[in-house]
């Protein structure tokens, strides 16, 4: 393909993407404007450079995480210089459209005219690609699970029927089997395709269990607060106003991948904040495992990659947790692109140093707590050029020139930008350690998830028993697989690189477990689905071991055979599949919210429903904060109003039995908030205090109702 070719595909998609712009058809504009953003800007600037060393998955891979880069970076450079020259509103659709295709029309035209290289050959691989697809009809089942997901939802959604994502779950459950027994059956390159099929299906079954996103604690209503301040404002920039009190917006802030980022998509796209951060985001977030699935394929095999990415992906963290957090999930993208990296063995040093530049400053943008590890993974990788006897090829992947380089781009970020609020969230979260260093003999001072992880918790059932039981086998197999490495055990050209990577990362797992308050400083499950980006294979290679000691003829058979039986099991019981057949207690969303008690959805899940949303909205365009005091109970302030920011920009009183509204001289500035648990169940929920009847709280039904949508009322 020559370069006239490429700059002659660049115009035809800049056409279609004009015109898609300019007449606004709703879902043909986010469709293909979403498609462009996310793999034409990329594409072309290997083009540029001419990669002749990435494969087909390598070049897909890559042209996502560059594309989104290249829009980070080129949102900021329109935001400083349109500031510089006055310009109040630097980023709107208009000079986002100019700016992008005035960039890709010039990298177009300086595409490199040589042939032959990994890239141009792109599109003829993935034609071939087609047609291998077309020959395995078992693939043809995977790729309806992502469809499953989607009418499965949107069934469960209108008629609380879960029997569809009961079939999704249970045929992603076969098909791993099936395709792990059956190799002929499931060539060795379509894994990558089959594990995408399965990401997404994970991830859609979770984002759609309602119209609007659900934190659970997370924290996607500051993500999604900071971006709509950006994209009304058309400029990024310090937070003004009440948002200031709020040290933690000032850290979303800092983050490109949820304020530049989203703003540069949602303007071209058209498609709303919520959707984005819900829906979109979460498809960047399944190119991760593909990522992953190349690194481990390229460092073990293909069946060990693909199981390993498999487990990866049955952990919760991965289709629950990171839901609501928006901008790790576009930092895990570039971290998975780190990794495969400075692990690559084949690129000359040149075009490896150029793209790491690229690729971390990506990364520090968008989160700054994986920068951090991904600091400490590239110090534990540059010990191996001072251990002269660990020496592989001659030299280590990483050089000093780009540990050092990394530094100087992550501290000079985060401590020029939001006065340097990253900055000093990273020494506030080390001295928190610090202090807890006291409750050393104090096994509460771990955090709960630790001591459950530990089994110092006692197990509400014996459904979750069992649920433990799985989870304590792979924690095992991973130790074990650590050790078969360390001694030799295992038969595999494991490069040092990833060896100090698996160390550090085992390290950073017993040190979670026994520093106090280490686990508390991001969260232990968080922690856990970040240290498997090393560890996950390592569950398989501990398998191997096992197998390999007791059953020495027929080892491969029998690692087959043990892996489908824990680690099926243990997506079944993840996933919470088991529990909902069953009836135990379950606290999967999608599967239960059906059974859920209503105190429990809605004040324990912060659930949001359409009335609640609504009610919440009428409050910020009808209610003066400055005449007016609003209340609320604990749930509604956690969930419908801090998703609409109500809770942030107006100064909410907590609605108890003995809140301040029981005094009747402040009846006329009150504005009371009622949501579905307070109006249809009759519970006002506290926190930590307990919940009450509604009739308990006097005087409320003295007050007017000035809004009603059945679900939902506001009085004054």
């Amino acid at each position: 393909m020559k370069s006239k070719t490429i700059f002659a595909g660049v115009l035809v998609f800049q056409c279609l993407f004009v015109l898609a712009v300019l007449l606004d058809i709703p879902v043909f504009r986010a469709i293909l404007v979403s498609i462009y953003l996310a793999f034409i800007p990329g594409f072309i600037l290997l083009r540029i450079t001419d990669f002749k060393e990435l494969g087909g998955l390598e070049t897909f891979a890559h042209s996502v995480g560059l594309s989104l880069a290249f829009l980070m970076v080129a949102g900021l450079l329109m935001n400083e210089l349109g500031l510089a020259f006055g310009i109040t509103r630097p980023l709107t659709t208009l000079s986002f459209a100019l700016v992008l295709n005035s960039a890709l029309l010039i990298m177009g035209l300086l595409s490199s005219p040589t042939e032959g290289s990994g890239v141009e050959s792109f599109g003829s691989r993935a034609i071939k690609y087609i047609k291998s697809v077309e020959k395995s009809p078992l693939v043809l089942l995977y790729l309806c699970l992502p469809f499953l997901s989607i009418a499965g939802s949107v069934w469960n959604n209108l008629y609380q029927d879960n029997s569809i994502l009961l079939v999704m779950i249970g045929a992603i459950a076969v098909l791993f089997a099936v395709g792990l027994l059956m190799e002929k059956s499931l060539p060795p390159k379509l894994y990558p395709l089959v594990l995408l099929a399965i990401g997404v299906s994970l991830l859609l079954h979770r984002s759609l269990v309602s119209n609007y996103a659900q934190a659970q604690g997370s924290d996607i209503y500051g993500e999604l607060r900071v971006f709509r301040v950006t994209l009304n404002n058309a400029q990024w920039g310090p937070l003004q106003g009440y948002l200031l009190n709020f040290r933690g917006y000032s850290r979303y802030n800092d983050m490109l991948s949820i304020t530049i980022l989203p703003t540069f998509i949602s303007s071209l796209t058209n498609i709303n904040p919520e959707q984005i951060m819900k829906i979109l985001f979460p498809l960047f977030f399944s190119f991760v495992p593909l990522i992953m699935y190349r690194v481990w394929e390229k460092l073990f095999n293909p069946r060990t990659a693909f199981i390993a990415t498999f487990f990866f992906m049955a952990e919760q963290t991965f289709y629950m947790e990171m839901l609501g957090l928006t901008r790790q999930m576009i930092a895990e993208l570039f971290l998975g692109l780190l990794l495969l990296l400075v692990l690559n063995r084949d690129m000359n040093l040149r075009k490896r140093t150029g793209l790491f530049a690229i690729l971390g400053l990506a990364l520090i943008v968008s989160h700054y707590a994986l920068s951090m590890i991904f600091m400490l993974l590239l110090l534990a990788g540059l010990s191996l050029s001072f251990l002269k006897s660990l020496q592989e090829h001659g030299s280590t992947r990483i050089t000093l020139a780009m540990v050092l380089m990394f530094s100087v781009m992550m501290f000079s970020w985060y401590l020029f930008t939001a006065n340097s609020a990253t900055f000093d969230s990273i020494l506030m979260f080390t001295d928190y350690i610090r202090k807890q260093l006291g409750d050393w003999l104090t096994p509460a001072s771990r955090g709960a998830t630790v001591l459950r992880g530990l089994g110092l918790e006692a197990s509400p059932s014996i459904w979750n028993t069992v649920s433990r039981g799985f989870a304590y086998c792979i924690q095992l197999l991973i130790v074990v697989g650590f050790v078969g490495i360390l001694t030799k055990r295992v038969k595999s050209d494991i490069s040092k690189s990833y060896l100090v990577f698996v160390s550090t990362s085992m390290a950073l797992l017993a040190a979670l477990v026994v520093v106090p308050g280490f686990a508390a400083t991001l969260n232990m499950t968080r922690f856990y689905h970040i240290l498997l980006f090393s560890l996950a294979p390592i569950f398989v290679l501990g398998v191997e071991v096992v197998t390999g000691r007791v059953f020495k003829r027929k080892a491969k058979l029998a690692s087959s055979v043990l892996v489908l039986i824990i680690l099926v099991s243990y997506f079944l019981f993840q996933t919470n599949f088991v529990y909902e057949v069953v009836k135990s207690d379950s606290w999967s969303l999608p599967l239960s919210k059906y059974r859920m008690d209503a105190l429990r959805l809605y004040a324990g899940y912060a659930y949001l429903d359409e009335q609640s949303i609504t009610g919440a909205h009428w409050i910020s365009e009808n209610i003066d904060k400055r005449y007016s005091q609003v209340y609320a109970d604990f749930q509604c302030m956690d969930g419908a109003l801090n998703h609409e920011g109500i809770r942030l920009n107006y100064e909410i009183e907590t609605l108890t039995n003995t809140s301040a509204i029981l005094a009747r001289p402040q009846f006329p500035n009150a504005t009371v908030y009622f949501n579905r648990l307070n109006v249809i169940y009759g519970i006002v929920a506290g926190l930590g205090v307990g919940n009450w009847n509604a009739t308990e709280i006097p005087y409320v039904s003295d007050l007017s109702v000035v809004y009603s949508n059945g679900a939902c009322e506001i009085r004054k």
